[in-house]
């Protein structure tokens, strides 16, 4: 699709909105912003088409999402939606056959723990108890998502487990990429040595990796609220919100936004439980990405 180059595809709560924070200081790469959701399967059954019969309009309107691009090397976006569905794929391969395709993961067990706390938050779950809001998944989330009234959004609303089963996200990229074209990092690895992660990837983008990132901006708090109308003030979308956001460094936002959450630790038996599920699925994992992965079954 012209110049886009690159597609970041998740995973969600992975560490996708610091890694937009971090190249969009790049002079050289461009991004119209998180989440288009273009590709998703969500829109293409909105304006009832394929791939290869997509509105003329619709994608004229995506291009321009990416007409303030100048001199920059590397265009593209990140989408965590991206790994939802495999027709995803699919269609990121019919238009941008030549894009490379980057995934950053994180243990799915923290993951969807993760998703659960955030929507807890944000006031979408209104289950209290995660065991439950697993039960609810299974039960009602995963046999509706191929309904017509499916989402875009519904997959990082309820899908807390089933998300994290990422050898079957990326299977299909990998069936359709060449191999070259595709980097897969690790949530920890950003965590612990977020300039080595960072070089190897504007590297891997064509860029210049000696430029200095900024990597103090810690992004997208989760937890249990400590009180529900700060909390609410603070994460969900209201006028005070609005007004005040352009007025205070992102920093400081997501500082005073730790303040009026608690972390809340997971039970062992619950954590263990979900392990043996996702066991299997890593396996897979680590030989599709050719990376160790025993750490995650040891936790």
């Amino acid at each position: 699709m012209e110049r886009k180059n690159f597609v970041i595809i998740g995973a969600a709560k992975a560490g996708t909105t610091s890694l937009y924070d971090y190249l969009v200081q790049h002079p050289q790469i461009y991004m119209p912003g998180k989440e288009t959701n273009f590709f998703c399967q969500g829109n293409f059954k909105k304006y009832n088409c394929q791939p290869d019969s997509l509105k003329v309009s619709i994608i004229d309107e995506y291009k321009s999402l990416f007409k303030g691009a100048s001199k920059e090397i590397a265009i593209g976006e990140i989408c965590p939606a991206y790994m939802h569905e495999p027709e995803i794929a699919e269609h990121i391969f019919h238009y941008i056959p030549n894009a490379k395709i980057i995934a950053i993961l994180r243990h799915p067990v923290d993951r969807a723990y993760s998703n659960f706390l955030h929507c807890r938050l944000l006031g979408w779950e209104t289950a209290t108890d995660f065991a439950k809001a697993l039960e609810n998944e299974e039960k009602n989330y995963i046999p509706n998502h191929k309904k017509p009234e499916y989402k875009v959004y519904d997959y990082f609303m309820y899908y807390y487990k089933s998300y994290g089963f990422y050898y079957e996200k990326l299977k299909p990229y990998f069936d359709r990429f060449d191999k070259s074209q595709i980097k897969v990092y690790l949530m920890e690895d950003l965590h612990r040595s977020p300039h080595a992660l960072l070089k190897d990837l504007l590297e891997f983008l064509g860029v210049d990796s000696s430029f200095n990132i900024d990597v103090s901006v810690k992004s997208n708090v989760s937890g249990i609220p400590k009180n529900k109308f700060l909390s609410a003030l603070a994460f969900r979308k209201n006028p005070i919100k609005s007004i005040l956001r352009p007025l205070i460094p992102k920093k400081l936002r997501n500082d005073l936004k730790r303040q009026v959450v608690t972390k809340q630790q997971l039970s062992r038996e619950l954590r263990q439980n979900l392990l043996q599920e996702y066991r299997e699925d890593i396996l897979k994992l680590q030989d599709l990405i050719e990376q160790d992965l025993s750490k995650w079954l040891k936790e």
